[in-house]
């Protein structure tokens, strides 16, 4: 009989001194860092997917493209629609896949996933995601090689609700004096 498995997969502890962080195999995310207790991302329990895609590593592209569409090497793509609801495709590949561990110790994890050539995506990705922990923080390492024989633009970003001090973050506002071009 399968054994069941969370929504988001086994789970890497890792620690050093009095950081903490909690990464997932199922899109390589960062479901809790804590020094000293206190938590600097928003956490999800293991059983439930991420909400919002907390966490989530976002590869070959973050954000939303429009209409799944784009233009490579002249010609069209069409990705998956992954926001139905916005007619968009969105956050990348690999938010539902699982990574594995390339290295592993008790104060960092290496996971590692394969973009395979796919409709809407024609060349194929190696990536890996190296989060560790000192007495300086959390560090994140991402690391993206095109193994295919044509270039091909790609992007890399990573979905994590940081912590605002003691507050919930529902209950904080951000101000921030920009512009536009």
């Amino acid at each position: 009989m399968p054994i069941p498995m969370p929504p988001t997969g086994e789970q890497f502890e890792i620690r050093s001194g009095n950081a903490r962080a909690t990464v997932t195999e199922v899109g390589a995310g960062l479901r809790a860092f804590t020094v000293d207790g206190r938590p600097f991302v928003e956490t999800f329990s293991a059983d439930v997917r991420p909400p919002r895609g907390a966490g989530c590593v976002l590869v070959p592209w973050p954000n939303r493209t429009t209409g799944g569409r784009w233009t490579w090497d002249g010609k069209p793509q069409q990705l998956a629609l992954t926001e139905p609801a916005g007619g968009n495709a969105i956050h990348g590949l690999l938010r539902h896949t699982l990574y594995r561990p390339a290295d592993q110790a008790p104060d960092h994890v290496t996971l590692h996933a394969v973009i395979a050539p796919q409709p809407g995506w024609p060349v194929p990705l190696e990536t890996s995601v190296r989060y560790s922990v000192d007495s300086g923080g959390l560090t994140v390492t991402h690391t993206v090689r095109n193994v295919g024989t044509a270039a091909v633009p790609f992007g890399v970003g990573a979905h994590p609700y940081l912590r605002a001090g003691v507050a919930e973050t529902d209950d904080c506002t951000l101000t921030l004096a920009a512009t536009t071009a």
